[in-house]
């Protein structure tokens, strides 16, 4: 009897696959598909090379489903997430038993607040091609890939490696001839010139001041400046709706569902009891931060959804 050997992928080739297996899917259903950060990066000289996790493609928003469907169809799975409801998801995560990497195919990236159709359009404008396992792949462009990272490492200042990776991206740029009225354009045209401020400053482009009032960026400075964005999207869903939808939503974020669980929760024993202690390990850390995040949550303009 023969015996069947799998070939194991290393991490660095399983990113580089990864890039050109979403692409190839997209490509099959008709999708534009953008290679993002991690090897982009280093491809455009904006960070030292390291290991990545993972696999960012940034697809046409309309076709997200297309594009995830095609890859359940190939075996991936998607990757529980947190269920609170107020924010929106930029992304599906997906796993494969066979590889080591996940794929994180996002619709929109946090930060660029104009129409996701918008900052697709205007990213894709600028792309470029990323040499993937050899095979050209669509990606984000020099000036594409800087606000990228620029919003990825700014979404979470108090995190130290991302403010070694904000300091990198400047020091990098600083050496660069980088064009910056295009870099700008771009910004303005994808909706992040308040939200790139910090980025944009230390490079030299001057922003214009925008109204106090505006919702998506008082938003953005809440979610990035607070550790209860769970617990606060289910106080701004319980906000957003009317009253006599409240039981339903809080009976949502007190049970949650067993994939959710048995992904965030791994330690819990099988069957019903580890789900029930699960929920209370989860409910324990949500009584923890209440106070925090109802204190953010008045920070919030408005009441209307997003």
């Amino acid at each position: 009897m023969s015996v069947a050997t799998v070939a194991t992928l290393e991490l660095a080739e399983a990113v580089e696959l990864g890039y050109v297996l979403v692409a190839r899917v997209a490509d099959n259903v008709g999708a534009r598909a953008l290679a993002i950060k991690g090897r982009v990066n280093e491809a455009h000289g904006l960070r030292a090379p390291r290991a990545s996790a993972d696999a960012d493609v940034l697809v046409e928003p309309t076709r997200l489903d297309d594009v995830v469907t095609g890859l359940l169809e190939l075996g991936w799975r998607k990757v529980p997430t947190p269920s609170a409801p107020a924010f929106a998801y930029h992304s599906v995560t997906l796993n494969h038993p066979q590889w080591p990497c996940e794929l994180d195919v996002h619709d929109r990236f946090p930060g660029f607040l104009a129409e996701p159709d918008v900052v697709f359009d205007a990213l894709w404008a600028e792309r470029t091609d990323l040499a993937a396992a050899n095979v050209a792949v669509p990606a984000t462009g020099i000036y594409g890939s800087t606000l990228v990272m620029g919003l990825h490492a700014l979404r979470t200042p108090s995190d130290q490696r991302n403010g070694r990776e904000l300091a990198g991206l400047v020091e990098r740029l600083s050496s660069e001839r980088l064009n910056l009225a295009r870099l700008q354009d771009l910004a303005s045209a994808t909706g992040c010139l308040a939200t790139a401020r910090p980025l944009l400053h230390e490079l030299g482009v001057m922003v214009p001041h925008h109204p106090n009032g505006d919702r998506r960026i008082v938003e953005w400075e809440v979610r990035r400046s607070t550790a209860q964005t769970r617990n606060l999207g289910w106080l701004l869903a319980v906000r957003r709706t009317p009253p006599w939808r409240w039981p339903g939503i809080v009976l949502r974020a007190v049970l949650a569902d067993e994939p959710y669980l048995r992904h965030f929760y791994p330690q819990a024993p099988t069957g019903k009891r580890g789900l029930w202690l699960a929920r209370w390990w989860r409910l324990k850390v949500a009584f923890r931060d209440l106070p925090g995040a109802v204190g953010t949550a008045r920070r919030l303009p408005g009441t209307g959804s997003r």
